[in-house]
């Protein structure tokens, strides 16, 4: 068994990521980056690459990265530059942060099926409805997963959402918006600072915000641009 982890930086990929450690070993992790720095892996914004790099930097295993476009043909070259990882690898198992939801779900099917390889996705297991967000983050929290907000669409969250730390008021808060609080829909993007694999914590020092396109063009976020970050060991 050959396991790799497709590793976003947020608060599923890690959550995946310390489940997939419990489990066994595995070769490393394949972080997918933007040629553009707004999108990765998903619709919404993500995290500057500067500071993705030292989140990866501070996780003390092996990756590798991906690097991908913003325009239509991004599935295209994640399945070419994972392909080429499992070919060269002989990788038997990807690990990823797939979530409910039947889009998702079905990116991961179809990526697994292409590949020829088993597909393991621990954070659904954890949270298979929409209606398990709610018991899922909190489960986040506990496991010593500390994130932060870096995007929101325009629309689900307002601007001042972004910067906000995911804690367990902020889920509340969430819940009482009746916005879903692990965000499988797209409503923000997360960013983790620490987690029990980090072997240091970085602090944001300072930050602005900026209203962007989404991947598909169609959606507009508020998205974080970090101006100053400093790491605690």
């Amino acid at each position: 068994m050959r396991t790799v982890v497709l590793f976003s930086g947020g608060k599923d990929s890690f959550y995946s990521l310390i489940k997939a450690l419990e489990m066994g070993p595995i070769e490393y992790v394949v972080s997918v980056q933007s040629k553009t720095g707004d999108t990765q892996l998903h619709a919404g914004p993500e995290a500057d690459e500067q500071i993705r790099k030292a989140q990866l930097d501070l996780l003390g295993v092996i990756y590798k990265q991906i690097t991908v476009g913003s325009g239509k043909d991004y599935m295209h070259e994640l399945f070419t530059g994972l392909n080429e990882l499992v070919q060269k690898d002989d990788i038997t198992h990807l690990v990823t942060g797939d979530l409910w939801h039947p889009y998702t779900s079905g990116i991961g099917d179809m990526l697994a099926g292409a590949l020829g390889v088993n597909l393991l996705r621990p954070a659904r297991d954890a949270c298979p409805t929409r209606e398990s967000d709610e018991k899922y983050m909190r489960e986040i929290i506990s496991s010593g997963i500390e994130s932060v907000i870096v995007s929101v669409r325009q629309g689900n969250l307002p601007e001042n959402f972004v910067g906000k730390t995911i804690d367990n008021a902020l889920i509340a808060e969430l819940v009482s918006m009746k916005v879903d609080a692990a965000a499988e829909g797209g409503e923000y993007q997360s960013l983790v600072l620490y987690a029990p694999p980090m072997k240091g914590r970085i602090i944001i020092d300072d930050f602005s915000t900026s209203l962007v396109d989404g991947k598909n063009g169609k959606e507009k976020f508020h998205r974080m641009s970090v101006n100053k970050f400093h790491i605690e060991r």
